[in-house]
């Protein structure tokens, strides 16, 4: 992704038949949350499915991406998506494919939006 990354790091692997290194999954995710959910404004259902699954998969990369943003912009990214019109997602250019069984919209959006939260100090806002 064309965006500056607050995270960086490759992470140790090379595309085979290359020399080329891979970034590391911290610094992939970096590049989507502030390439896409902050310069750019314009993620897709795909961003957040990437995002969700690496919270699932391999959370403290996920804690290392969230980690540098600023307070005040997660807590603008955690309003932006729990502010998401309910038929957002259905509407998207670019739909999930490939995917079986993917998880519905607000599983997706409720779960970064407690990643953000817990980083930002919030942990408890779901569990009541």
């Amino acid at each position: 992704m064309p965006s500056v990354s607050l995270v960086s790091g490759d992470s140790g692997c090379v595309i085979p038949g290359t020399s080329v290194k891979t970034e590391s999954t911290a610094t992939i995710l970096n590049k989507k949350i502030v390439g896409r959910m902050v310069q750019g404004g314009s993620f897709e259902i795909r961003d957040l499915f990437d995002l969700h699954t690496a919270k699932q998969k391999d959370r403290r990369a996920l804690d290392a991406a969230i980690r540098p943003i600023r307070r005040r912009t997660l807590d603008n990214i955690s309003s932006i998506l729990q502010s998401l019109p309910p038929r957002w997602f259905d509407e998207t250019t670019q739909p999930l494919v490939g995917v079986e069984n993917p998880p519905s919209s607000d599983e997706m959006v409720a779960s970064l939006v407690q990643s953000f939260d817990r980083q930002l100090g919030r942990e408890d806002r779901f569990s009541q």
